[in-house]
C-alpha cells in the first residue's frame, strides 16, 4: 500500500544540491527520486534522544522522519534496500518505519553530520525507547553513511 498519494511535491523537484539521497523502486512515476538536503528538510524534521551502538551516552539525533519521505515518493512495497556510500547494504522491514518511526538523522547534537561523521544521513531508530530495540538485528539495519533506498 502507497505510504503517499497525494499531489507530487518537494520530492519531485530538481535537486538544487548535490543529491545526498535516492529513492527508488516501488514508487509513484519512473523515479529514482533525488533529495538535496534542503529537500529532505523540506519534507520535516523530528529529534530522537537515544544512545546507539557507537555511544553509550544519550544524544540528540535529527532529520526527517523516514516514513515523510517514503510518503512523498509514494513508496508502495513491504521492504526497503538500504545502502551505504561503502555499498554495505541491509533490508528494513516496512513494519519498522511503522511501528518504531525511524528518522534520517542529519544532525548530531545540532551539528550537521559530515562522512567522516558517519553522514550526511544515518537511520536512527529510537533504541531507548523500546527495548526490543537493543538487539543487533536492529543495530545492523541502523545504517550510516545513507546513500540509497530502493523500495521492494
Amino acid at each position: 500500500m502507497p505510504l503517499g498519494s497525494g499531489p507530487l511535491g518537494a520530492a519531485e523537484a530538481e535537486p538544487g544540491g548535490p543529491v545526498i539521497l535516492s529513492v527508488s523502486g516501488k514508487i509513484r512515476g519512473a523515479g529514482p527520486v533525488d533529495f538535496d538536503a534542503r529537500a529532505l528538510e523540506a519534507l520535516g524534521t523530528r529529534e530522537i534522544r537515544t544512545r546507539t551502538q557507537w555511544l553509550t551516552a544519550p544524544a540528540d539525533w535529527s532529520g526527517v522522519p523516514l516514513d515523510k519521505v517514503l510518503a512523498s515518493v509514494g513508496a508502495a512495497g513491504d521492504s526497503l534496500r538500504l545502502r551505504a556510500l561503502n555499498d554495505y547494504s541491509v533490508t528494513v522491514p516496512m513494519a519498522d518505519v511503522v511501528r518504531f518511526g525511524p528518522i534520517l538523522a542529519s544532525r548530531l547534537n545540532g551539528k550537521g553530520l559530515s562522512v567522516r561523521d558517519r553522514g550526511p544521513l544515518i537511520l536512527i531508530y529510537p533504541f531507548d525507547h523500546f527495548p526490543e530495540l537493543n538487539a543487533q538485528v536492529y543495530h545492523d539495519r541502523a545504517v550510516w553513511q545513507l546513500r540509497e533506498i530502493v523500495v521492494e
